[in-house]
This record gives structure tokens, sequence and C-alpha cells, in this order.
């Protein structure tokens, strides 16, 4: 008995368990502790969240251990305490996570690092202490995470100093004390500046999305005034071309697009007129307080007017389902739905959409409080409203009579009102009898889905209703009759006819914008909590309020949308600024301060450098609080000051200079002072180089010893194609363009129900952000290049390297056409006097097309790579007449026209290369 015993131990302790307990190797040492101050916020919060908080958070405690509350924590599991405060080495959470215990976590992923487990080492050894719980936050499961009221991202902004560096004579702003103070901790240098030529065409694609022409090349290169960058950074900035390329970054995040979505995706004819609002408030930049406020409640606002209104189509941008047999109410409530999320991710960075159908598993976001915020969205009513543009309303009201007059003669020739009145009557008596004719409400469906506000529309008083209400029932009634209701109705009417004169008619009359708007409902529904997520099964009715780990609505009122965005840029709201000014950031580093600008909350990523983060986000709602010059920049010297001046003395490099920077971030909420502020920073303007030393240590750029080199965006590929050929129309804003597309596109939409008629003349050259995007088969070089769905909103656009995009770059329509531009323009403009022969003038004219495709002259090596490429293409072309027809059918005189489509060739070349799709 007693061997047997033994030998049941032998196995127990081979098997690593006895009485519950895990016996440990002894071999396996632990990682040692870190050695430095470890803040639980900043360091250990975060990893508990990612790697531990999936099993042991608030939704499920696995073996009974709850790791998102400090009692539950320090209490333990099924097995007792895990954390032995002062004592790492002790705790069983330590021997766990180091594979110390034959049990590992966590038991699925990626094991804990080395630094990560010295991280918590060092907590529990300095005693495991927890921040003081916030008041105010929710508190318990029932309120999602508690883990979430000491996250970073919650806590009020406060303005650091920016620190003092060693290296006095690099910073040019407080942005880069920052950065350098942070290289400086790793011994590291940052790059040298980038050569002018680079700093040209980097600023102007990150300002204005086009590239310098050659002028603005030889402009700048000869300009020796010690400010002339920041001079060329205020011409860029001045420019209208600024509101273009910003609102695309804007527009990604409203998920614009130009028509409905699902599977009939019908087109908008007026969603444009919401893009040019963005376009022109940032161009005349509109405080982003103002911004924010005009978009989510321009309708509530007491000196409300056209532009304010227009604004709201910010919210009109959502997915609308037009499909017969669907309940509008699902649809309705989804976008309701879809418009809390959009807020959550737009505006505080958080993923509020996640407790739709339960609590967030990882946030401080309960499922009520979401429900909460979408009762402020669930007032609203869709419609469409006159929205003339500048110059619109003159022409238009003095042609308006005599259409009128002529359209209602039309009308009654057809004998239209009498027919449209009486399929209203049969509409509303199809609704209340649903059962008794099919083929009624069947039309009643598709009216539903087909008409803004239908239901009210049809159950007012033809008498009470707009001109706006009234136009659209005839006109539903003249496309659909025939198609949707019951075929001997209006088999009579002859609408094929009507169509074609009311068609000739409306050519004749004056542009006249309308813009989709949101307006308050005079009756809005209650809202309820959806249980499971499900909008048909109600749980308790909710009021409009907010997340109870940040700041309370302002006590008192009644809480609308307009307090909401007030709410937002407030000054005690603690996410607004931070997240703007962090996608500001983006867009012109390539990665956000925080690289997850979707997501602020315990999953995403802290920021890369935390009190410059905080710094910019202080500076952008209340600018120069602290009495520092932003863009000041010390000289070098041993107290920065220039030979004959006073020691000490605050000055910037030249007196001018300081005077043009004393008003970079004056104005506060300004989107342009804080993008001068960011481009006119040494950070930006360093070399992005690739740094051999630094691609082990910091391989994706995050501490900013250099700056990055982007892969431009899909629309700012196609306008560079299209400028440096000379066809690029630059007119501001108006409706959305079809430029060609390969064949075949547009029929795989449902039941070929989208029509691509290639817009033709100067349309056909327009910038890629007036690109029509149709939802369901949207423009494929878009999205070759990695354009977003515009299905969601979209923070950060991936970039992507795919076999595709050369193909489209080499064969697309678009691009070949710029490259035959780009031939046309090289061959009239390249040469140094006249038109000499191709063959003579090469070298001339292979400058040129450098400079108007990479903005600068070419190296000995190219030229003769190319030359010998131009020499082998010649040779080709000389026994292929029909190639060369193709490649070039235009004559110009005194070139032969095989050296005219060699240049085609050479140009497709130039069109291809990395440098020209890429901001360096």
């Amino acid at each position: 008995m007693r061997r047997a015993g033994w030998a049941s131990l032998g196995i127990l302790l081979a098997m690593g368990t006895l009485h519950g307990q895990t016996v440990p190797p002894a071999a396996k040492p632990l990682p040692p502790a870190a050695k430095s101050k470890v803040d639980y916020t900043r360091d250990i919060e975060p990893l508990l969240a990612k790697r531990c908080q999936l099993c042991h958070g608030p939704q499920q405690q696995m073996s009974g251990l709850r790791l998102d509350q400090k009692e539950a924590a320090l209490k333990g599991g099924a097995s007792g305490a895990d954390i032995l405060p002062g004592n790492s080495a002790g705790s069983r959470l330590i021997r766990l996570v180091s594979g110390v215990e034959a049990k590992v976590m966590p038991p699925m992923g990626a094991r804990l690092t080395a630094t990560e487990i010295g991280l918590l080492r060092a907590w529990i050894d300095q005693g495991a202490l927890w921040p003081v719980q916030q008041t105010g936050v929710s508190k318990g499961s029932a309120q999602g995470s508690t883990q979430g009221s000491t996250h970073w991202a919650f806590q009020k902004i406060t303005r650091p100093t920016p620190p003092v560096v060693r290296d006095r004579a690099w910073p040019r702003n407080a942005i880069d004390n920052f950065i350098l103070a942070k290289l400086e901790s790793q011994t590291i240098k940052p790059s040298p500046e980038a050569s002018k030529t680079t700093l040209l065409r980097r600023v102007s694609l990150d300002i204005t999305g086009l590239p310098p022409t050659p002028q603005e090349v030889d402009a700048f290169l000869n300009d020796n005034r010690p400010d002339a960058y920041e001079r060329l950074v205020d011409r860029l900035l001045a420019s209208p071309h600024y509101g273009e390329k910003w609102a695309r970054y804007w527009l990604d995040l409203a998920r614009y697009a130009d028509s409905d979505g699902y599977e009939k995706d019908r087109s908008r004819p007026w969603a444009w007129r919401y893009r040019q609002w963005v376009i022109e408030a940032l161009n005349r930049d509109l405080p982003f307080d103002e911004f924010t406020t005009q978009q989510l409640a321009g309708d509530l606002l007491p000196d409300r007017n056209i532009d304010t209104l227009v604004a709201t189509g910010f919210n009109r941008n959502t997915l609308t389902n037009r499909e017969g047999g669907t309940d509008p109410e699902q649809f309705r409530d989804e976008q309701v739905l879809d418009r809390a999320a959009t807020l959550g991710t737009v505006w505080m960075g958080l993923t509020v959409g996640c407790a739709q159908c339960h609590n967030h598993k990882y946030d401080p976001i309960s499922q009520q409080e979401f429900y909460q915020l979408t009762a402020f969205f669930n007032t609203q009513e869709e419609v469409n409203i006159p929205a003339p543009l500048p110059g619109e309303i003159g022409p238009y009201l003095a042609a308006r009579p005599e259409y009128d007059e002529r359209r209602w003669a039309m009308l009654e020739e057809y004998k239209i009102p009498a027919a449209e009145t009486d399929w209203e009557d049969k509409l509303r008596y199809a609704q209340q009898h649903p059962t008794e004719h099919d083929d009624w409400i069947f039309a009643y469906g598709e009216f539903t889905h087909s008409v803004d506000s239908a239901r009210k529309v049809l159950f007012t008083d033809p008498a009470k209703r707009s001109e706006v209400q009234q136009t659209a029932m005839i006109d539903y009634f003249l496309s659909s009759c025939g198609s949707l209701f019951p075929k001997q109705y209006c088999a009579d009417l002859k609408l094929g006819e009507l169509r074609t004169k009311l068609n000739a008619l409306n050519a004749k009359l004056p542009p006249y914008s309308f813009a989709p708007v949101l307006l308050e409902n005079d009756t809005p529904p209650k809202t309820y909590i959806h249980v499971k997520g499900d909008w048909r099964e109600h749980g308790p009715e909710v009021q409009p309020g907010t997340l109870a780990v940040l700041p309370p609505l302002p006590a008192g009122g009644k809480p609308t949308r307009l307090v909401l965005a007030r709410w937002l840029v407030s000054p005690e709201n603690p996410l607004t600024s931070r997240v703007a000014v962090n996608r500001i950031w983006q867009e012109l580093f390539g990665r956000g301060i925080v690289n997850t600008s979707e997501d602020f909350g315990t999953q995403g990523d802290r920021p890369s450098h935390p009190e410059l983060l905080d710094w910019l986000a202080s500076e952008f709602r209340n600018p120069g609080t602290d009495g520092t010059l932003p863009g000041s920049r010390k000289i070098p010297g041993t107290d920065g000051t220039l030979p004959g001046e006073t020691p000490g003395t605050d000055i910037t490099v030249r007196a001018a200079q300081k005077a043009r920077l004393g008003t970079v971030t004056s104005v506060p909420w300004s989107l342009k002072k804080m993008v001068r502020l960011i481009v006119t920073s040494a950070t930006y303007r360093q070399r992005s180089d690739i740094r051999p030393e630094l691609t082990a240590s910091d391989p994706e750029n995050t501490l900013l010893a250099r700056q990055s080199r982007l892969r431009l965006p899909a629309e700012l590929i196609r306008d560079e194609a299209l400028y440096a050929a000379g066809l690029l129309d630059l007119r501001i804003g108006g409706k959305s363009v079809k430029p060609p597309q390969p064949k075949g596109v547009a029929e795989l939409s449902y039941a070929g129900s989208v029509k691509w008629e290639d817009s033709s003349g100067a349309d056909r050259y327009r910038r890629g952000l007036y690109v029509h995007f149709q939802r369901t088969t949207p423009y494929p070089q878009l999205m070759n290049f990695d354009a977003p769905s515009s299905n969601l909103s979209c923070t950060r656009r991936e970039r992507t390297d795919t076999p595709l995009q050369a193909l489209n770059l080499m064969n697309d329509p678009v691009f070949f056409e710029a490259a035959q531009g780009l031939a046309f323009r090289v061959m009239r403009e390249g040469a140094t006097t006249g038109m000499p022969s191709t063959r003579g003038g090469f070298r001339d004219k292979l400058n040129y097309a450098y400079q108007v495709t990479l903005g600068r002259q070419p190296s000995a090596h190219e030229v003769e790579r190319l030359g010998k490429y131009f020499d082998e293409a010649l040779h080709k072309l000389a026994d292929v007449p029909q190639t060369v027809a193709a490649l070039f059918p235009n004559r110009i005189q005194g070139v032969p026209q095989t050296d005219a489509a060699a240049w085609v060739e050479l140009s497709r070349v130039l069109l291809n290369l990395d440098e020209f799709i890429t901001r360096d």
C-alpha cells in the first residue's frame, strides 16, 4: 500500500498538480522587473485590458478572477489571491504569465513579452497601486467596465509645459521639444531637414493635394528669404484647393457617398451639396466647434440659415434601404443607430456601437448609455430643401413663372393631376386595407421607400403641402407609373410622350440646387433599449443622455442635439480635441500619435507621445495660454540669442518671421492654424530616408526620428496624373461626375440598376473628390488604391501594395489618356526653343517631364536609362504603324508621329514610378 501511495504521488508530481496547485519547474527564472517607476493608468491598465480582460473582465470572470476592479483583482479567484502587493515573485499572476507554471496565461494568442511581464512585476513590487476611483462614473458590470474610468483618454486635459532639450538649435516650435526630448532619452538624433524640392512637393500635396508647378518649384528654390517656407505654407493654406484636400479626410469620417446603398442603391442627386458645404467651411476655416455644432444641430441653432441646414447633411449620409417588402421602421431605426455610432467614432474616438446588443466588453459604455445617445437622433425627420448656390436664385426665379405655366399645361393636357389624385387615393386606401389589393399595397410599399417622409406627405392635405412635397409626388408618379402600378392604370396616359416633353422643358430651366437635411420632428417617437439589439423587442424607455464616464451634460433644460454638440466641444470634454488633433497629425505623418485613431478606448493603442497629444489638444481649443510663442525657434548658441542681442531674449530666427509666427494659433479651434503649426515644425520637415540603425528599435517610426514616406490616397493619385498631363479641371465644388471606367463595372449592380454614362468635356477631368461614388459598384481606381466603402465611418485608410495597382496605372483609360496628355505637354512645352525634333531635344524634354511629374531634375543615371528605353521604343514602334496611331492619334507639326508615340510610352513609365504616387 505504501509503495502504491508513493507511486500515486509520483504520478501527481509528474503531472505537475497537487491539491489543485501547479508545481512550477524550478529551473525557469522569472523575467526581471522593470527598474523605472510604473504608472497604473499609463502602463498596466492597457496591458490588462488588452491581454487579460476578455476572460477576466466585466463580462466574464473565468476561475472567479476579475482584473478590471481593484477589490476583485486583489481578492483573486478560485485559487486565492493572485496578486501579492510588494511580492511579484510570489504572485501567481506573474508565474502564470511567465510560463513558470504548467498552465500558461493567456491560454490563446501571443505570450506576454519579457517587457510586459517586467512592467507587471514592477507594479506589484511597488505596491500594486490603483488610482482613486473618479466620482460620478458608472460602477459595476451593469454599466460596463469600470476599468475605463481611470483610462488616460477620459482624464481631464491639462496643458503640459514643453520639455527642456539639450539641442536647443533644432526645435522650431513646441512640438519639436516633445519629440526631441523622447529621442534624446534614447540617444537618437533626428534626421536632417529635407531638401527644398522635397519640402515643396511634400507640403503642397499635404495641404492642397496638388503637386507644385515647374514655375512654383523655380520660385521657391530661388526664394532665399529666411521665412520663405512659412510664406509658402501661408499661400497653400489660402488656396481654395486646401478645402478640397482636407474635405476628403472629413468625408471619409462622414461616410459620404452619392447613392443609397443596399440592393437598389439609387443615386442621390443632391448629396454633393453637403460635400460643397464641407469644402467651403474648411476654406473659410470655420472653427471646429462651430463645424461640429452645425453638422449635428444646424437646424436647432437660434440663427439657423440655409448654410447651417445644409451642414446637417452629415447625418443624411447613412445607408437608405428602399426595397419593397421591408419595414420602413426597421431601417429608420438602423439609421438612428448608425448616427449614434458615427458620433462616437468621429468625435469621441470610441466604439460605442459595440454596446448596441449588450454592455461594452472593455470600455465603460453600457447598453443603456448607447441608447441614450441614439435618443438624440430619434427626433429627426429627413427632408430635401431648396439650397441654391450663389448666382442661382435670380435666373431661376425669373424663368420659373413661364416654366410653371408650361409644365402645368402639359400635365393638364395629359390628364396627370386627376390621375395623380386618384393614385394617391388608392395608395391611402391600400395602406388602410392592406389585404384587399396586393398590387396596390406593393405600390404603396415602393412609394414609402422612394419619397422622403412619404407617409406624412401622403396623408397631408394637398393644399397644405410644400412646393417640394407636391413636386416630389407628381415626379414619383410620372417616373413609376407603368412599372410599379397596375399596367392598365397607366396604359392610357401616354407617359413616354409626356416625359420627353418635360425633359426638354426641364433642360431649359436654370439650375437650382437642393440639399438633403435633417429637421426636428414635431412628434418624435419614444426611444427604447433594444433587447439583444433586436429592434422589435423593446426594453426600458430611455431619455437622451451621454456616457457616465465623461463629464455630464449641463443641468436644466431639454437635452437636444444642440446641447449634445455643445457638450462635445465644451472645455470639460476630454475626448473631442484629442481625437481631432490626432487625426490632423495622422494626415501629416501617416499615423496618429494614437495609432488607433478610431479607438481611444482601452483596446486601442496608447499615445506614443501623450504629453504632446495633450499640448496639441489644449493648443487647438485654447491657444497660447501658457504665454509661449507657438512656432518660435531659438537661435543656435549658448543662450539662444542672435549676435549683439541681450542674452535670454526669446527670439525667433528673424524679426519678420517672428511677427508672422506670432499669429500661428491665435484662433480657438482653427484647423488651418493647427495644420500650419505642425507643418512648420522641424519634426515635419525632416527627411524620410530609412535609417538602418532604427529599423530594429523603431520599425514603425513611432519616435519620429524621420518623416514618413506615404503612398498617396486614391483620389490624389488620379489628380496628380491628370495634373501632370495638363488635363485636370480645377473648378471648385459642384455636382459629382462620372469619368470613364472599365466596361462592365456598372452592370455588376443589382438587375443592372446603376446607369453609368461617362461625363463629357471638362467633367471627365475633375478631381477625384468629385467622382460619383456608387456604393454597390464604386469607381474601380478608387477602390484599387484603398478608398473606403462609405458604408461606415472610416478614420484611417489602409495602404496596400498589390499588382492590380500597377496594372491600373498602366492600363486604366484615365491613366492612359493622362500619359498621352503628358507626352503632348512635354513635346509642346519641354523644348528650350521652338519645336526642335523630339530626338534632338530629348534631355530638355526629359527635364521638363521630371519637373511636372516629380518636381525635380533627373539624375545622370536616370537620363541614361530612360534614353535607352526611348531609343528601344522608337525601334519597336517603327514597324507597327497601327500601334503608333493608337498611342498618339493626333499629329504635331514638326514631330514624327513615331517619336510622339515613344514619348507616350515613356510617360506611362513616369506615371508608374513609385516616386510619382508617393509623398516623400
